[in-house]
């Protein structure tokens, strides 16, 4: 009997230590179940706020755009244009003062719908040896007040007034604007 009480004690467990046994595989698995609903809910979390962040970049992104796009339309050049006659009668000018803008580095002016009126050749900022007629002109850099000028030459069968493309640059940004402009006088008293 001593011989079975000692493999009773060795090879089967006792009932404390299968109780004990069978408490500690119960707390782990409950220990494991919290866990990996602890997961799910953190995986959860931080998805809803990475969509969230992404969600704010897209905003912030479109939010900057808009406000990019706000203060360069509020940098636009104004401009004001004006045709007259030079003091000796025989050319006309064409002016475009600047009213509002930061520094311009560069202007390109175009006529358009306009028959019969042109940049006069020989002077600044027109092509020397361009095809008839010249419709475009440049001017360098200009800051707020000052005006770029270029003489035309107006047939006397010409439109009454014209259209002005200009392009402008400042510092890498580019504005397109465009001016009409009434022109002046008889048409008879102009010289070609």
């Amino acid at each position: 009997m001593a011989g079975n009480a000692d493999t009773e004690g060795r090879g089967r467990p006792s009932q404390l230590f299968v109780s004990k046994v069978s408490l500690w595989q119960t707390v782990a698995l409950v220990v494991s179940i919290l866990a990996i609903a602890i997961s799910v809910v953190t995986f959860w979390y931080v998805r809803r706020q990475a969509v969230a962040a992404e969600r704010q970049a897209i905003a912030s992104q479109a939010l900057v755009a808009t406000d990019t796009q706000r203060h360069h339309t509020e940098r636009t050049p104004v401009w004001v244009p004006t045709l007259e006659q030079a003091d000796t009668g025989d050319w006309y000018t064409l002016s475009l003062r600047l009213m509002r803008s930061q520094p311009l580095s560069f202007i390109a002016v175009a006529i358009f719908d306009a028959h019969g009126i042109a940049f006069a050749l020989s002077q600044n900022g027109v092509d020397p040896a361009p095809p008839s007629p010249v419709l475009t002109a440049t001017h360098g850099a200009l800051i707020e007040g000052e005006r770029a000028v270029w003489r035309l030459a107006l047939d006397p069968e010409r439109s009454g007034n014209m259209h002005l493309h200009i392009d402008s640059t400042s510092a890498g940004e580019s504005w397109k604007s465009a001016e009409h402009v009434d022109v002046p006088g008889d048409p008879s008293e102009s010289v070609w």
